[in-house]
């Protein structure tokens, strides 16, 4: 590069500038001049005016750099470095590509004198090398106003955003080829719903640095890779010690950066320190942001670290790791962008409008969202990973839900990109994600959490509405109480950042679906997953899976929908026919009743094989020990599976039409005795004496029999009552029987 001198650039008068060592400082903080309301820079000086001073980072440069000169206060041509003045309501931006361009809002301003997009690093004579940015930077620029403006529950809660787009596009679409053409749709439609103000994925990096408390901009740029992991590590560290982010997490994230940076360095070896480190950081922030948030929502399950992190990533490892070993192509750019689409892929739920109560559409609409981030982010994305790898990045994030056909994995170039392997891959990870081990939201990890579940799950199971059919909701008053009881678990929590979004959760977000889908995330383990090649050469995963000693107990009190809740989530992910779903069912309650089953259950659709080990396990770590312990107490001392056997014998009786007969009536004699010394211990005499006079009316007539099955579904002993802490009256008003009649209007 030439040097340059002032005269070649009009408002530059009086700087001299050459390529041969030139140097910068740091403009100095603007103040108002005596007088005139306006205020003073300092400018760029040679170096020969400055001495041996450090050249500062682009991020160091003010606004007020680069000024825009008032033609009434022009200096003289030749007089040096005095200062310039700047307009009032002029100001300049600094761009990502290291231009600045400034604000024209001065309509007295001469053509000649307004400086658009001059080029500082070229200007400055830096190496490009070595001072440039390491390529455009993620979206980070967003005014407060317009953060809280997308956070506004009038502006964009339930009633505003409506049923959502997913819903809405999907709407009677049960096979993968229809959902990806539905989400195109949504996808296209998403610009409609960003035009009105209610939702803005391009904030996401904005919101991302405001909430995590952190700057932009690194605080230190790495020389050499070996830097990288001790800068993470040093500012993961920063976000424990402010409360955004607990330990275990900061743990995983540092393990995962770790394994990108490396990853990232093979697949582009050419890459700098700072451009690793940059992408590297970026994901960090992105992980822990979505950590953080995770907190405050209650969204059915977790999608922090122990679902993108201890899940996923750990699910595609071992596809991954299971492909190359039976001969299939995995290419490490095929890794690389399989990594960042699982770090991505949940990304939308962190948008304001999924983060207010209820708003279940938005919640929905979250991969639709994703997907728009990283294209608002296109240059950003596809300077980390080319264009084919920002397409297939998108693509992935955006059909994340759905299993698509098994790709060929037998002939793909081993050192290029296989879109449809990122797709494959990331999305089977995700599906996978439906037990405790992986998905069970860090509230409800807590004993005294689920305590509250279960007595909610006993409401809803015994409750009894006007019709004496069961609860589809509890009664508002007993909501309240038991929400009260989950703000209270919340309120234990040490980390007072953590308690807090604890409560808004629940004040927000908790409803009866989370009873359901909870406990149901306890009843399995997902041991692991691999690809098995085929005889016709193609692949198809084995899933590994176990019931958990919970599954035993809920299914005991809740029935077999429940205790297979998780397993029927995952089948159903990978087309599952439901008979077969069903039959899974069907066998735990053949086995609980005592029938030996084979070791394994195999179940098998086209998309995938369940194997799935019957005897139960415990889960493998103490607070789902503790969980455990908090079921089985409750288990002991609920007559509900009594119940339910009960039922399940009348139910079988109406269905051969044996109501009434003296057969019928023989049988419940004999069930009598065994019942009784059943429960014995945890009623007392008036309620055996009650509950026994229900089992003798269930083998009369058909109108006295179904008197008595309402009777029993709808039956809690005081042993339950007070488990759940219900009053008579409370007991009253959610309709169960009590030692007395259920209510009846």
């Amino acid at each position: 590069m030439d040097g340059i001198s002032g005269n070649s650039f009009d408002g530059l008068k009086g700087l001299s500038l050459s390529a041969a060592g030139t140097k910068a400082v740091k403009p100095a903080v603007t103040k108002p001049r005596e007088g005139t309301g306006q205020v003073e820079a300092d400018v760029f000086q040679s170096q020969d005016s400055l001495g041996d001073q450090p050249i500062p980072k682009l991020s160091q440069l003010k606004k007020e750099t680069g000024p825009i000169i008032d033609d009434d206060k022009k200096p003289p041509a030749g007089a040096g470095s005095t200062p310039f003045s700047l307009q009032p309501k002029a100001g300049a931006i600094t761009n990502s590509n290291g231009t600045i361009t400034t604000l024209e809002e001065s309509p007295k301003e001469p053509e000649s004198m307004k400086l658009k997009d001059v080029n500082f690093l070229l200007l400055l004579g830096l190496d490009d090398k070595e001072h440039t940015p390491a390529g455009p930077r993620l979206k980070t620029d967003y005014s407060a106003y317009r953060l809280e403006a997308l956070s506004n529950p009038s502006l964009v809660g339930r009633e505003a955003y409506g049923p959502g787009l997913v819903k809405t596009f999907h709407k009677g679409v049960n096979d993968t080829p229809g959902h990806e053409k539905s989400q195109a749709q949504a996808y296209e439609k998403l610009s409609e719903y960003i035009g009105k103000g209610l939702v803005d994925p391009s904030s996401f990096g904005a919101s991302m640095v405001k909430e995590l408390g952190v700057s932009p901009e690194p605080e230190e740029i790495p020389g050499k890779h070996s830097q990288i992991s001790g800068l993470i590590s040093k500012e993961l560290k920063g976000l424990v010690d402010s409360n955004a982010l607990l330990r275990r997490e900061a743990r995983h994230i540092q393990e995962e950066i770790d394994e990108y940076s490396s990853l990232y360095r093979e697949v582009y070896p050419n890459a700098t320190p700072e451009k690793v480190y940059r992408i590297s950081r970026d994901n960090a922030l992105k992980l822990a942001y979505q950590a953080k948030a995770d907190k405050s929502v209650l969204a059915g399950s977790d999608h922090g670290t122990r679902h993108i992190l201890e899940g996923n990533m750990k699910f595609a490892s071992q596809i991954v790791e299971s492909l190359r070993e039976k001969g299939g192509q995995v290419s490490r750019k095929d890794e690389l962008l399989i990594h960042q689409a699982i770090i991505d892929h949940d990304i939308g739920y962190t948008a304001g409008c999924a983060r207010i109560g209820q708003n279940l559409g938005a919640m929905t609409d979250h991969p639709v969202f994703s997907a728009r981030f990283i294209e608002d982010n296109k240059d950003y994305y596809a300077d980390a990973f080319g264009k084919d790898g920002y397409e297939a990045l998108k693509d992935s994030v955006l059909n994340h839900s759905y299993v698509p056909a098994v790709p060929d994995f037998a002939s793909h170039d081993a050192g290029g990109l296989n879109p449809a392997a990122v797709r494959y891959v990331s999305a089977i990870s995700d599906c996978l994600g439906v037990t405790a081990e992986t998905k069970v939201n860090e509230l409800f990890r807590k004993p005294e959490a689920v305590k509250t579940l279960l007595k909610m799950r006993l409401a809803l199971e015994a409750g009894a509405d006007s019709e004496g059919n069961g609860l589809k909701s509890l009664p508002h008053a007993l909501a309240k109480k038991y929400h009260q009881e989950l703000l209270d678990v919340a309120g234990t929590e040490r980390n007072p950042q953590k308690a807090d979004d604890y409560k808004k959760a629940v004040e927000g977000f908790f409803t009866e679906f989370n009873v359901h889908s909870t406990l149901g995330q306890y009843t399995g383990v997902v041991d692991g997953v691999a690809m098995e090649k085929q005889f016709d050469g193609t692949f198809k995963p084995r899933v590994e899976m176990h019931l958990s000693k919970i599954s035993a107990l809920l299914g005991n009190m809740f029935g077999p929908e429940l205790e297979t809740k998780a397993f029927a989530k995952a089948m159903g992910d990978f087309d599952m026919p439901q008979d077969k779903i069903d039959q899974l069912g069907e066998m735990m309650v053949q086995k609980r009743k005592g029938t030996q089953l084979d070791k394994y259950i195999t179940l098998e659709s086209d998309k995938a094989v369940f194997n799935i080990d019957h005897n139960q396990s415990p889960l493998d770590f103490a607070e789902d020990r503790h969980v455990l312990g908090t079921v089985k107490d409750f288990h002991n001392l609920s007559i509900r599976k009594e119940i339910r056997n009960l039922l399940q014998l009348h139910d079988n009786i109406v269905k051969h039409g044996e109501s009434g007969t003296p057969r019928t009536i023989r049988v419940m004699s004999m069930v009598k005795s065994a019942f009784e010394s059943a429960v014995e211990e945890r009623t007392t005499a008036k309620e055996l004496k009650q509950l026994s006079g229900y089992l003798e009316d269930l083998g009369k007539d058909p109108k006295t029999a179904g008197k008595a099955r309402d009777s029993l579904k709808h039956f809690l002993t005081g042993q339950e009552r007070e488990y759940m802490g219900l009053s008579l009256m409370e007991a009253r008003v959610l309709g169960v029987n009590a030692g007395f009649e259920p209510k009846r209007n």
